[in-house]
């Protein structure tokens, strides 16, 4: 099954007003920003399940209660978002990975996009749309889904869009963006964090800068994108003819991840630590992207290694689980000593 498209989207202008644009210290350090100036230990972030592991750190980290709702192919279930703010449990932000989602690789459908910023202004709650791998779609005929701010419309803004230069120019950056109505983003700007110590490098930002004036950005991308795409068709390929029987999983389309629903009575934690030990190969498990509800789950990514690499990975993911099945579903002792001993973290 692939991730459906999104359908009838409303127009992009071509270029973004600057005044709707902030810089920051990479996503990260945008999101703990966000959350500090938004929210009090104490509040609720709604976030889909699965969701990105280390924004659960950060909302945990940070004294908020993580309330979580479904994912499919058409993204978060705003559905389910709606009967929580009916039955009293609003939100004060709704974190969501909207486009090439991570870990699933969905994309959020248009009709989703519009009513979940059509709930947010109904109920003010905040939402904050992780959209660093929005430019990262592999097919080039094919614009990028819009960012889900151009959705608010808004007086004070109802939405704010994370992006980065950590996916589409160097990860070492450590840069950048909030999109967003200028009336949110002035709460940011006039923000004691950011003063002094707290600003962003003006050295990064003059690299950043001078790529995006003379292009090399532009181009940077069109090869980030093309190679991207050949090592997720590399991937797919490679699972589809390895995996064992009850294996699931969706072409990936953009970004970096593939979603993996293992054979019934495989645990995924488990299994990481025989992968580990005696395929020298290693995944994220699925409860590292929420509850327990995952275990059956596990993500494989395809941003560090070429497609050479990845056929590499590949087949040895596919043989831990055939090995591990054949094994009757538990780990050899020298896999679960190895993973005690926390070889498999």
């Amino acid at each position: 099954m692939s991730p459906r498209p999104l359908t009838d989207p409303p127009s992009r202008p071509a270029e973004v007003d600057t005044e709707h644009l902030f810089a920051t210290n990479g996503v990260t350090g945008g999101l703990t920003l966000i959350c500090s100036l938004f929210s009090t230990a104490g509040d609720t972030v709604v976030v889909e399940a699965p969701s990105y592991f280390l924004a659960l750190n950060i909302f945990k980290e940070l004294g908020l209660k993580v309330e979580e709702v479904p994912i499919d192919e058409d993204g978060m279930d705003v559905d389910a978002l709606e009967a929580l703010c009916k039955a009293g449990k609003v939100p004060r932000m709704v974190y969501t990975v909207p486009t090439y989602h991570n870990p699933t690789g969905y994309t959020m459908s248009h009709a989703r996009r519009e009513k979940l910023v059509a709930l947010a202004e109904e109920y003010g709650f905040l939402v904050v749309a992780d959209e660093v791998y929005q430019l990262l779609g592999f097919d080039p005929s094919k614009e990028p889904p819009p960012c889900l701010c151009t959705y608010d419309k808004t007086e004070s803004g109802c939405v704010v869009s994370l992006g980065s230069f950590s996916k589409i120019l160097a990860p070492a950056l450590r840069m950048g963006w909030f999109e967003a109505n200028p009336a949110l983003l002035a709460k940011v700007a006039g923000s004691g964090q950011l003063d002094s110590s707290g600003g962003i490098n003006p050295v990064i930002s003059g690299i950043v800068q001078k790529a995006l004036d003379e292009g090399h950005q532009d181009e940077h991308l069109v090869a980030v994108r093309a190679e991207l795409g050949a090592r997720a068709e590399k991937l797919c390929s490679e699972l589809r003819k390895r995996l064992p029987e009850g294996c699931e999983f969706s072409t990936l389309e953009g970004g970096y991840f593939v979603w993996i629903k293992l054979p019934a009575g495989v645990v995924a934690a488990d299994l990481l630590a025989h992968a580990a030990h005696s395929h020298k190969v290693r995944f994220l498990p699925g409860t590292k992207f929420g509850g327990p509800q995952l275990a059956d789950r596990i993500r494989l990514s395809i941003s560090f290694y070429p497609p050479e690499g990845i056929e590499v990975g590949a087949e040895r993911v596919a043989d831990a689980i055939k090995t591990y099945i054949a094994n009757g579903f538990k780990p050899t002792a020298g896999d679960a000593a190895y993973g005690a001993a926390g070889g498999s973290r």
